[in-house]
């Protein structure tokens, strides 16, 4: 009986799981866009003349703010860059958000099916087959610095699919080793943060200093709490299903 139970829900758990896994970031299927997220980014002249200066996992960190920004727009591809990397300094930089705004939004070409977003080695790809209406000028991949617990925990949050905004300071890096880093970092790095939204390639993302960080609204709040409750009711069945195994 229990044996037949527990067949039962590995298959449920696991169905949920795999088609929570597609729904829960899906930015197609979000309509109700908030009207603040239709803006453009807003960039101003830095309001910080001293350098932002930290260090953390090997590397001191001395940034110099070029513009004060604040950014929002519907996430169509996010990427933590921790759960891979071989980089210390990865920690520093978390998470890449590929946003867009404006009548990309307004216009509904961010729903396009023969448009795809990707995200690899610090850059935002788009794609698609035979025509799009979407503005490339109205896209960007931004590398969010946080050196808050506090900030950090909403950035872990973001999923595709979300409505953020988020506001800080572009800033130009420099990193110098202080500490133990990984045999593949540098001993030292420098890096600038693009000041337009109509560069492409190299040099064309938008590094922020966060200061604060915001999400707007959640893209599909029940498919992600599906996805994670399914997650661990398998772990959980497993490990009970292991555990009578050794017992018996």
């Amino acid at each position: 009986m229990y044996q037949k139970l527990r067949k039962t829900l590995l298959a449920v758990f696991f169905g949920i799981l795999v088609i929570s896994y597609f729904l829960k970031d899906d930015y197609r299927t979000v309509n109700n866009i908030q009207p603040k997220i239709l803006q453009a980014p807003l960039q101003d002249v830095a309001d910080n003349n001293g350098s932002i200066q930290f260090s953390k996992d090997g590397f001191a960190y001395n940034l110099t703010p070029v513009a004060k920004y604040q950014i929002q727009g519907l996430v169509v591809h996010q990427m933590d860059y921790r759960f891979f990397s071989i980089y210390n300094s990865d920690s520093v930089f978390p998470v890449d958000l590929c946003l867009t705004w404006g009548e990309n939004l307004a216009n509904k070409s961010y729903q396009e099916k023969q448009l795809s977003f990707s995200q690899d080695a610090r850059f935002c790809f788009y794609k698609w087959r035979g025509e799009t209406s979407i503005n490339p000028d109205l896209i960007s991949n931004n590398h969010l610095i946080a050196n808050d617990p506090k900030i950090l925990s909403v950035i872990n949050k973001i999923k595709a699919g979300d409505q953020v905004l988020i506001s800080g300071y572009l800033v130009d890096v420099q990193a110098n080793k202080v500490g133990k880093v990984s045999d593949y970092d540098p001993s030292s790095f420098s890096l600038k943060s693009s000041l337009t939204r109509t560069d492409s390639g190299a040099g064309a993302c938008e590094i922020i200093y966060v200061d604060d960080i915001e999400i707007v609204k959640v893209a599909h709040p029940v498919w992600s709490f599906l996805f994670d409750f399914s997650f661990y009711a398998l772990i959980i069945l497993i490990i009970w299903s292991a555990g009578i195994i050794l017992f018996v």
